[in-house]
């Protein structure tokens, strides 16, 4: 051995240290997909489309190219299928009427 090869420094490995996970706070959802909605309301997309066309739909809002229905906006349109004497009449007019679409699938008043 040279008297520089001494002198070399052997390379020290350092310990790694685990990092400890980030725990994450859960964060509440505020708005649904619109499959995100079918699935939570169990609703066929296509019925919930159907649905929406009549204008007995939730409210929904475009953020760009999305279409998305806040947590608010789902759980009015609950309340109103629920408050409805009859389930088929999903917030009717007050004349009782059922616009084209529903009136083929439900019956014609």
């Amino acid at each position: 051995m040279t008297e520089s090869d001494s002198c070399k420094k052997k390379p020290v490995k350092k310990k790694r240290v685990k990092k400890r996970p980030v725990e994450k706070q859960p964060v509440e959802k505020q708005t649904y997909t619109i499959p995100e909605f079918c699935d939570a309301y169990n609703v066929s997309r296509s019925k919930f489309y159907e649905i929406l066309k009549a204008g007995f739909g939730p409210r929904i809002m475009k953020v760009g190219r999305r279409t998305l229905i806040s947590v608010e906006a789902a759980e009015e349109w609950r309340a109103r299928i629920e408050a409805s004497s009859n389930p088929d009449d999903l917030g009717r007019p007050e004349d009782g009427s059922l616009p084209d679409i529903l009136a083929k699938k439900w019956g014609a008043q």
